[in-house]
């Protein structure tokens, strides 16, 4: 019951977002610059400051992101051999949804409204683990079932790896904190600040993106897809961190709940970079976030929150 306490508020928010577009109280420019503020200042500034002080986390940190690139790569593996049932332009698509987790759109504020502070540290490494996979796991995957070929797209997206500023903010925090540099409070209540503001903002630009238009007779895929995400992934992730790499209560937990997180909206940008069924892949995202209502409560309550 407190986990639904804690969740309806934030889907509420998103719901709210969703309100926004059909009702067009704010533009599709206004929301654009909104998700820049977001993806380039506020989110880096919540995982600068929850990453630059993090003595004693070392081992925890690198089991967390071992695991993230275990469940990512099992999961889509398994996802392969189911994807041969369908449309093989749909393929790639369809596997993209199984693994590929909105993990810092959702999964920070979610998570974190939680398990509390105490996970931030672990959220972040999952974030900078999982975005790193997920980018070169969908580039092997989409690459496998395209059709026309497009080596730059390739490049292109391995360079965003590089220059995402969730990765750079990760990293210097980090850094920061392996060389105990100090970093002056005004900065750091600076940046405070923005990461306070961060999280409404970001669920009501996840619920502005959503959109129902294009499920259509994605229907039945989409929702093969948002189950192997939101069910099977999880519980891969909960299998690693109990027997393969045996980690503490807390980063289980933490770890199990980001991977429980909806198909990212980022798979659908990259499903029409690779030629791949861009209906599809909008359909898993929109169907996974529906379902992750019901969801993430019940992982919430397994794991113990």
């Amino acid at each position: 019951m407190q986990a639904i306490e804690l969740i309806v508020p934030l889907f509420v928010i998103i719901m709210v977002g969703y309100a926004f577009r059909k009702t067009r109280f704010v533009a599709d420019t206004f929301v654009d610059d909104l998700n820049r503020i977001v993806f380039y200042i506020a989110l880096p500034a919540t995982l600068f400051v929850e990453t630059s002080d993090m003595p004693g986390l070392s081992r925890d940190l690198a089991v967390a992101a071992g695991a993230m690139f275990v469940a990512i790569t099992v999961t889509a593996f398994l996802a392969l051999l189911v994807s041969f049932r369908i449309q093989p332009m749909r393929r790639g698509p369809f596997v993209q949804g199984t693994y590929r987790s909105n993990l810092a759109y959702l999964g920070l504020p979610v998570v974190s409204t939680l398990l509390g502070g105490q996970s931030l540290p672990i959220i972040a490494i999952g974030i900078a683990a999982g975005v790193t996979t997920n980018t070169v796991v969908s580039i092997v995957v989409l690459r496998l079932f395209q059709r026309d070929a497009d080596a730059m797209s390739i490049s292109h997206r391995l360079l965003d790896i590089a220059k995402n500023p969730l990765i750079i903010a990760i990293v210097l925090g980090l850094l920061v904190s392996a060389l105990s540099v100090p970093v002056p409070s005004l900065a750091l209540d600076t940046l405070s600040l923005f990461s306070r503001v961060s999280l409404p903002l970001i669920l009501l630009v996840v619920g502005f993106r959503l959109s129902f238009r294009k499920i259509g007779g994605s229907l039945a895929a989409a929702f093969g897809s948002a189950m192997m995400k939101l069910i099977a992934m999880p519980l891969i992730m909960w299998a690693v961190l109990t027997w393969v790499f045996p980690a503490p209560s807390l980063v289980r937990a933490t770890m199990v709940l980001l991977v429980a997180m909806p198909t990212a909206v980022v798979s659908q940008s990259f499903a029409e970079v690779f030629s791949a069924d861009e209906q599809l892949a909008a359909a898993v995202v929109s169907v996974s976030t529906l379902a992750a209502a019901i969801t993430i409560p019940v992982w919430s309550v397994l794991v113990a929150v």
